[in-house]
């Protein structure tokens, strides 16, 4: 069974991921991005959150992230029928998407950035499935160095 507990403090909120025989995986967000506008579908969601429990919100962009397609799967407790093509529309999805966020230096301006800078697939004859993220630069302000 998942779980979701969000703490607040003053600057950052976090989001404690459990799973049933899974580690604790914990999510950081600065406040400005949970509070910010944007829309996202559930396997965007998961996408993202997959993301960033590969890494420290304490250190700066660490780079490529990989995600491999029954990673997905056995994260969320899917069937791994569909995984590979859901994970691919829901990558497509985010990069045409944008959010709106409030600036971290100044609350009256606002900015529209993208979640991704890179997104890559590498489809495997083995059936390794995987894709490559990076966290833009404009949104690691709001996940990174917190």
């Amino acid at each position: 069974m998942q779980s979701y507990i969000i703490k607040t403090t003053k600057f950052i909120r976090k989001m404690k991921i459990s799973y049933s025989n899974k580690n604790n995986l914990t999510v950081v967000l600065h406040n400005s991005l949970i509070n910010s506008n944007y829309s996202l579908k559930i396997d965007e969601i998961r996408l993202i959150y997959i993301a960033l429990t590969k890494v420290d919100s304490r250190k700066s962009n660490m780079g490529t992230i990989e995600i491999y397609a029954d990673e997905f799967a056995d994260m969320f407790n899917l069937s791994p029928k569909n995984i590979w093509r859901n994970m691919q529309n829901s990558l497509v999805s985010i990069r045409e998407k944008t959010l709106k966020i409030k600036s971290l230096n100044s609350e009256s301006e606002e900015k529209s950035i993208k979640w991704f800078s890179i997104c890559n697939y590498h489809r495997s004859s083995s059936g390794g499935h995987r894709i490559e993220l990076k966290f833009s630069d404009s949104i690691s302000p709001y996940l990174f160095e917190l």
